[in-house]
């Protein structure tokens, strides 16, 4: 049988566990909010989920002021999957770079559409190929051609979709 002190303990800790639970779900209730409104407030942001890559961009309108002359890379990090080496990407990096300065481009953003990247191999001398769509600054698609053979020798070729012309070829090795 329960002594009344011990059913005045049970309720006091009752009491306080559901007074303990209640602060907390104000608290979190109140910190989720804060930061729902903080997104909101900075929200002259503008959402861009890229089609090619399936990656998000977020910016900010409110940076028009700061100009950036970094090119944005989406669907890279695929081409690491696939097997390339993190050195070899950001030599195929600078190669889009590279053409962006030969033609005297302004490249703000390149994309790779990931489900077009189609991988051979040549059995006889080892050369692998890497062959996908990409696209310049969201509208300008071309077909890209990475051949390798070997973690130096990297060559990327480009070319236009429409005439299937090549418009674009690296040095091996590269930079």
């Amino acid at each position: 049988m329960i002594t009344n002190q011990k059913k005045k303990l049970l309720i006091i800790l009752s009491v306080f566990f559901l007074f303990i639970i209640t602060i907390s779900v104000i608290y979190f209730t109140i910190n989720k909010t804060k930061e729902t409104n903080t997104l909101d407030n900075n929200s002259n942001t503008d959402i861009y989920i890229d089609p090619g890559s399936g990656e998000t961009i977020y910016s900010s309108s409110n940076k028009s002021s700061e100009k950036s002359n970094e090119t944005i890379f989406l669907g890279f990090s695929k081409l690491l999957n696939i097997g390339l080496t993190s050195t070899q990407v950001e030599k195929i990096k600078n190669y889009f770079t590279m053409y962006a300065t030969l033609n005297n481009l302004n490249i703000k953003e390149v994309s790779i559409a990931i489900d077009s990247i189609k991988q051979t191999i040549n059995k006889e001398s080892g050369e692998k190929t890497l062959s996908f769509v990409t696209t310049i600054n969201r509208d300008y698609k071309l077909d890209a051609k990475i051949s390798y053979n070997g973690i130096n020798n990297i060559i990327l070729n480009l070319y236009n979709q429409n005439d299937v012309k090549q418009i674009f070829t690296s040095l091996i090795g590269g930079n």
